[in-house]
């Protein structure tokens, strides 16, 4: 049986812990943040057509995803060493986990936290998903233009007359002119 003494030290160490995983989740947030916000000029850069801005947000993006991925680790490390003496296994701890088994004075903050963290990745995920359909309905609006473009000067549009009969039209109505 554990002294009293080091009762104490295992109980500090337990806390310093929870300290830490707090300052990593804080951190975590910080970065998800820059990424939304990143991630909203980059939507106002394709709806605008800014190729310029849309460079710099990917290049402002790169770090703060390597930022991301390391706080990952940091994250996984903390939760080792909280969870290390069980036997559970630590890839399927969540968060949720974490915090049941937390001090109560870090409960409320690492639940915080935690609908912090949520609401953060459904809005980076929403904003992919709005981001990624903007992009490719921009590809296809400009394939469609080219297609358009390129088949004005090849093929004669087919029209209806007044009477319903199907009636050419002219070669002169083409809207690029081949021989430039």
């Amino acid at each position: 049986m554990m002294s009293e003494p080091m009762n104490k030290i295992a109980d500090q160490t337990a806390v310093d812990e929870y300290d830490c995983l707090i300052k990593i989740l804080e951190q975590e947030i910080l970065v998800y943040d820059q990424i939304l916000e990143s991630l909203n000029i980059k939507q106002h850069s394709i709806i605008e057509n800014n190729l310029e801005q849309m460079r710099e947000c990917i290049q402002m993006e790169h770090p703060l995803v390597k930022t991301a991925q390391k706080n990952a680790e940091s994250l996984m490390n903390s939760i080792e060493k909280l969870k290390g003496k069980e036997k559970k296994d630590i890839q399927n701890i969540t968060l949720k986990d974490v915090i049941k088994t937390a001090p109560k004075n870090h409960r409320n903050t690492l639940e915080n936290l935690r609908r912090r963290l949520r609401v953060c990745l459904k809005q980076i995920a929403r904003m992919n998903n709005e981001n990624s359909y903007l992009l490719n309905f921009s590809l296809e609006f400009t394939k469609g233009m080219i297609q358009r473009f390129l088949k004005s000067d090849t093929e004669e549009e087919v029209l209806y007359n007044m009477k319903g009969h199907i009636s050419q039209t002219e070669k002169n109505n083409k809207i690029v002119n081949v021989r430039i």
